[in-house]
């Protein structure tokens, strides 16, 4: 049974981690502590927050949020990669089909 007022999952993008409850007494926290894995967690946090303000657990197209993904890819990301949308979209739809599977 899920605790009241603690969420299963926190992003806390000020430090850039990851809090996830896994049960009542273990929880797990992930560091991401480079430019390229801090861009990566960002775009999480957004289609997380899209998906909450749409209300439901959904597909979040990624190209309506290009100029907001080329902006944190230059701040946080630190221009690891292009910013361009033809290039910086593929890019990160490849690094999930690929990456995040291995997990």
């Amino acid at each position: 049974m899920e605790e009241r007022g603690k969420p299963a999952l926190r992003i806390d993008l000020s430090q850039f981690k990851l809090h996830i409850r896994l049960k009542p007494k273990t929880d797990l926290t992930l560091h991401f502590d480079s430019p390229s894995r801090r861009f990566y967690l960002s775009v999480i946090a957004l289609v997380v927050n899209e998906m909450k303000r749409l209300g439901q657990v959904t597909s979040i197209p990624l190209e309506s949020h290009a100029d907001e993904l080329a902006l944190l890819n230059n701040t946080i990301g630190e221009s690891a990669g292009s910013s361009q949308k033809e290039s910086l979209i593929p890019r990160i739809y490849r690094k999930w089909k690929d990456v995040l599977p291995d997990l």
